[in-house]
């Protein structure tokens, strides 16, 4: 029997018998070999125990210290700050595996928060399990297992088919919040609806009558596997890139047909499966995808457990929920192997929650021009500019517990680092950062990347975005299905076959003026 398939039956005998699976804290001898890290959140109160025991029961619980052990990486280019929902500890017994406390994230919606995730350097976890090691990774002999439980709130029994959270291991950024895209599952999005009439949008231009109870739009992800069929409302073309991520969880927003017409009652954004990021596009899990797939991945009634088991190509999945069968509640598993991984290099960081995300242009894969001055994601998806109302999207909170990760082979990963100059030097993660370099996520060596000024648009490297860079510019503008002269690649930031006014917008928003060093400004710099 494989490793992988002997965790799986462990990690449910011993959460079926209803007592703990793990410790809070990691490197307990007398916990699961191989353990990198864990957490079932039970020691976050204000006078925790000594390591290994939880908190009593009565305690006042820790906001403070859950985050300081995560902390909160959200982050606005548009207002150059932390924005989005931080973590608070879940104390209703209902959805924990393990008590007295879990993790929990607002997701945007009927809970009042705004998407959001906090994240977990690894580093320090695998140099103690790894023998030094600063990243790690799986292999068919040595599998890398991610496990955790997640519930959608207790509302209407569950909410989770409405909501958006999920765990994410990927490899690099600043910890300050500043994550490139390269280092992060996408989840930007446009509306569906009328996106391009901004004084009332809504999917009545799409639901005859009498079925357009919807007074809002709803967004819905771009980078995805599902056919775009039952929405007219076009996503840009795919990013042609592989993202250092793999992440998994409860993704709403996957849903391209929000508006449900055919579901007056039901005319809200849903995805009643696991979906899975695989480096390139996310996914939505059903029955017989893959060869060894067995059950339909549907989210079931409070607790639901997923394992992740990452090998040298591919992974397998394993989700377990309750659901309501025949009357009676029943749970049910769903096992998928050898499902492609897209990302194949390292992990060091582990993050919870819903990436920073932006509304795109129509037919390109830039922030809306009318998503500024802090307004680059979705806030409360619930907001209209319809009918100045409240239009819920029966989406709760995203609880975690249980966490844990074990296995896994270590390295120290050398690779392509950008510095601000456009210049690139070859080195470690640590090192590049140290330089105020930019680690780039998929790429091994300079000859495979180019880089670009940090920000793009001070095309002459001097610090600045000025009339000088303005000048560059003009030379390189093309308008459109013009071309890309050599040289204004970095440039062309839609990614299309120009230097056009689309990409002016983003120039724009970096403009600093002479010697004023060029950062990310209120107004949209994207650098």
């Amino acid at each position: 029997m494989r490793p992988y398939q002997f965790f799986v039956c462990a990690a449910i005998l011993v959460f079926a018998a209803g007592t703990p699976v793990l410790a809070d804290w990691c490197h307990d001898d007398t916990q699961l070999n191989g353990q990198i890290f864990c957490d079932d959140f039970d020691r976050y109160c204000q006078n925790p125990p000594p390591p290994w025991d939880t908190c009593a029961t009565g305690s006042s619980r820790s906001d403070p210290a859950l985050r300081n052990r995560w902390p909160w990486t959200s982050y606005n280019w548009n207002t150059n700050s932390r924005d989005g929902t931080n973590w608070l500890i879940e104390e209703n017994q209902l959805v924990l595996s393990t008590p007295p406390y879990g993790g929990r994230h607002a997701n945007g919606g009927d809970e009042g928060g705004k998407l959001g995730q906090n994240t977990r350097d690894l580093t320090p976890d695998i140099q103690a399990a790894l023998n030094g090691k600063t990243t790690v990774n799986g292999s068919d002999a040595e599998p890398l297992i991610l496990r955790f439980d997640i519930t959608g709130g207790i509302q209407d029994a569950n909410g989770i088919m409405f909501s958006t959270g999920y765990m994410e291991l990927n490899l690099g950024d600043d910890d300050n919040g500043r994550v490139t895209n390269l280092a992060q599952a996408p989840t930007d999005w446009v509306l569906v609806g009328e996106p391009e009439i901004e004084s009332c949008e809504s999917c009545y231009a799409i639901c005859p009558s009498p079925n357009f109870s919807v007074h809002v739009p709803w967004p819905s992800l771009c980078q995805q596997y599902e056919p775009r069929t039952a929405s007219p409302d076009p996503c840009p073309p795919a990013q042609e890139v592989i993202r250092s991520s793999l992440a998994i969880g409860a993704v709403a927003f996957l849903d391209n047909n929000p508006c449900h017409c055919e579901d007056p009652a039901n005319q809200v954004p849903s995805n009643y499966h696991v979906s899975f990021f695989d480096g390139y596009k996310w996914r939505i899990l059903r029955s017989n995808m893959f060869p060894g797939n067995g059950g339909d991945f549907v989210w079931g009634d409070k607790t639901n457990t997923i394992i992740l088991t990452i090998k040298t190509n591919t992974v397998d999945i394993y989700h377990r929920g309750r659901l309501t069968i025949d009357g009676g509640r029943t749970w049910v598993e769903s096992i998928a192997t050898d499902i492609p991984r897209k990302y194949l290099g390292d992990f060091n960081r582990l993050r919870s929650g819903t990436k920073e995300a932006c509304r795109l242009q129509s037919g390109s894969y830039v922030c809306h021009p009318d998503y500024a001055n802090g307004k680059k994601r979705p806030l409360r998806m619930g907001e209209t500019r319809c009918d100045a109302g409240w239009q819920t999207n029966k989406s709760k909170y995203i609880a975690f517990d249980t966490l844990n990760l074990t296995g896994g082979i270590g390295s120290v990963v050398t690779g392509a680092c950008c510095l601000n100059d456009a210049s690139c030097i070859e080195t470690d993660l640590t090192s590049c950062t140290e330089q105020g370099g930019h680690w780039q996520a998929g790429a091994s060596t300079c000859a495979q990347t180019s880089c670009c000024p940090y920000p793009f648009a001070d095309a002459d490297t001097d610090g600045d975005v000025d009339q000088d860079d303005f000048g560059i510019y003009q030379l390189c503008f093309t308008n459109v299905d013009g071309g890309v002269p050599d040289g204004c690649g970095c440039l062309n930031r839609d990614g299309d076959n120009d230097v056009d006014t689309a990409d002016f917008v983003q120039f724009s928003g970096c403009y600093s003026g002479p010697n004023v060093p060029a950062v990310p400004v209120s107004g949209g710099c994207n650098p």
